[in-house]
């Protein structure tokens, strides 16, 4: 299937509220079933509420019947906005819109997205692509191994002091890149003294990076004790006062700083403060990976909603009743 656009999108849903809702069922971000208290299937009544209400006509032991929201416990529960919107904003957060760019694709003249409501749902975009990641890369463990080779580097991201110079203020991260797999690890380091120390960078090099790997750094001196470990194989280092490549061994680091760029880029648009810079750099490393596969933005982020917010539909096809009630 081609990668999806707002005119096909658009053309997907159209305006009409049960072809929207049929959308979002066919993409499993909607429930088609739900029982009551007293485990018996509920009625889905499609036109109520807004993404449709179940209903158990049965009478309880309060005396009553049941009714719960189709949109429980899903994705659209996050907020009261149509689910028109709520895709629409998931598909702008997908494809990394700025905010303006969202705003405009997702107002019309009767309803004005806020900047607000975007910078929410691309909250939640965030939340859950952050920790599908992270499972991610816990599930994969440390990057290398016996003959990989991995560059290491730090970078400083943040902005010159007064926009001018050459002091940089901001935070400092770590970069760890495997030259096979192309997998990318980041991590902030902690502000103030000893934050690029051995103390702080080793551990976090033993966490990401697997044993019996080759590590490729610049001469600083936090990186002497990596050689002394008795865990990687070798530790080759280049000195970029006097070369970008070794002479000798032909180590470097060109190709992790080569992927520095397009980290700050990324969060340059975003302006994030310091809090939310780990964040930000997971989501850039996941939408790296989109890139590198080559992966639809909006359909690898649908089955990472569908990871945190699933719907629970199997095996309840016999019970299935859908009642289309016109208010």
């Amino acid at each position: 299937m081609a990668f999806w656009n707002l005119d096909l999108l658009s053309t997907a849903m159209g305006t009409e509220r049960q072809k929207i809702l049929d959308f979002c069922t066919s993409l499993g971000l909607l429930p088609t079933a739900k029982f009551c208290s007293e485990n018996h299937p509920m009625v889905l009544y499609e036109q109520e509420g807004k993404v449709g209400v179940f209903r158990c006509r049965k009478k309880h032991q309060t005396g009553n019947d049941e009714k719960k929201s189709r949109a429980d416990g899903t994705w659209f529960s996050l907020s009261k906005l149509p689910a028109k919107k709520i895709i629409y904003l998931s598909y702008c957060f997908s494809i990394d819109f700025t905010y303006d760019q969202a705003i405009r694709e997702t107002s019309c003249l009767i309803s004005q997205t806020s900047r607000e409501t975007v910078a929410d749902w691309y909250s939640y975009g965030r939340e859950i692509v952050v920790a599908h990641l992270l499972d991610r890369q816990n599930a994969a463990g440390p990057i290398g191994g016996p003959g990989k080779i991995v560059e290491i580097d730090e970078s400083k991201f943040g902005k010159r002091k007064y926009n001018v110079g050459r002091v940089v203020e901001g935070s400092w991260v770590l970069g760890m890149y495997e030259r096979d797999s192309k997998e990318f690890r980041l991590e902030v380091l902690p502000t103030g003294i000893g934050g690029r120390s051995s103390a702080t960078l080793i551990p976090l090099i033993l966490k990401h990076v697997a044993a019996g790997s080759i590590i490729n750094t610049d001469c600083w001196a936090a990186y002497a004790q990596l050689g002394q470990l008795g865990v990687y194989s070798n530790h080759q280092t280049v000195n970029h006062s006097q070369n970008f490549v070794d002479p000798i061994t032909g180590a470097h680091t060109q190709t992790i700083e080569s992927n520095w760029r397009p980290v700050k880029h990324h969060l340059r648009q975003s302006g994030q403060p310091r809090e939310k810079l780990a964040d930000r750099l997971l989501e850039f490393l996941w939408r790296r990976e989109l890139r590198l596969k080559p992966e639809d933005p909006f359909n690898a982020f649908l089955e990472v909603v569908k990871q945190y917010y699933p719907v629970a539909t199997a095996g309840f096809s016999e019970h299935l009743y859908v009642i289309l009630t016109y208010i």
